[in-house]
This record gives structure tokens, C-alpha cells and sequence, in this order.
């Protein structure tokens, strides 16, 4: 039997071995909680980015996307096709607007992308959108506003269906 100091002795409760402390203190392993809550999120990263395509554009793009609004019947159809909906929102459109985008909330700057570029949206009744899910009144029906344009939207129908129209 291994010998201990009377100091060592004092720091070792009676009727336990120094081994008996050391396991209780170190409880079984636990599944790193940060390394779950990242392969979550990595398993999301496609849905989510999937999910904003079309909502910075440069000023070409926001020009040309509310001229096509504004020659557009006054209301348009919003359809989120990534986000699972079932069935697209009518919107009656009372204001049009292009509005510049912002370093942060109150900010003087543009916002910058770290390349020089910067990024304008296109606002219906002060609320901004993505053109990725507007659909807008065509010949050819309800057309995705990105795609007439010759964005390249992904995972979005070019014109809704009669059952993905509001009832």
C-alpha cells in the first residue's frame, strides 16, 4: 500500500482512496454541446442561405426590378418556395421605393461587401423584399419577378401554379 504525507493524508477524506475523489470528480464525457449546436447549424447552412437570394442587388438590378413593379398591376404575389409555403400571399402594392443599404441601423455608410460594392433593396410599402419570392401578373400568369428579370433564382417555380395561388 502506497504511503501518504500527513499533508496529503488531510486533503484525502477518511474511508476514501485518492482515486475514489478523482472519479468523482470527472463524470462521464458529455457530447460537446458547441460541436452539436455547429453540425446543426451546418446541416441548415443550405436551407437557410437558399432562403435570402435576391434581397441586396446592386444598382442596375434594383433600378430595372422597380421599373418591372412599377409597369406591373398593383398587386403582386409573394411565394417562398425554400421556406416550405404552401401557398403564396397576395399583396396589394401602395408604395413603391429603392432604398440604399446601410452599415448598420443609423449608420452614414453603405454597407460594403469588403470588395467595394454596394447594395440597394427594393421596398413595397416601406417593407423590403427579395425578388427571389415576388411573383408578379404576366401573360404567361404569376411570374417570379427574379427570374423575368434574368436573375438566376434557385428553387423557385417561374410561375405559380392554380394550387399555389391564394384562395
Amino acid at each position: 500500500m502506497l504511503s501518504l504525507s500527513p499533508l496529503a493524508r488531510e486533503r484525502v477524506p477518511e474511508g476514501r482512496e485518492r482515486g475514489a475523489i478523482n472519479a468523482m470528480h470527472y463524470p462521464q464525457p458529455m457530447p460537446n454541446r458547441l460541436a452539436i449546436t455547429f453540425a446543426t447549424l451546418l446541416a441548415l447552412m443550405p436551407a437557410i442561405a437558399s432562403a435570402d437570394q435576391f434581397a441586396y442587388l446592386d444598382i442596375r438590378q434594383a433600378v430595372t426590378a422597380l421599373d418591372a413593379l412599377d409597369h406591373a398591376p398593383r398587386t403582386v404575389q409573394a411565394f417562398c418556395a425554400p421556406c416550405g409555403d404552401a401557398r403564396a400571399t397576395a399583396i396589394a402594392v401602395h408604395d413603391l421605393g429603392i432604398a440604399r443599404v446601410w452599415d448598420a441601423a443609423g449608420s452614414a455608410r453603405p454597407y460594403d461587401d469588403g470588395a467595394g460594392n454596394t447594395y440597394w433593396e427594393i421596398e413595397l410599402d416601406g417593407k423590403s423584399i427579395d425578388l427571389a419570392y415576388v411573383y408578379v401578373q404576366t401573360p404567361a400568369g404569376w411570374e417570379n419577378l427574379a427570374l423575368k428579370l434574368g436573375l438566376d433564382a434557385t428553387d423557385v417555380p417561374r410561375t405559380l401554379s392554380p394550387e399555389q395561388l391564394p384562395r
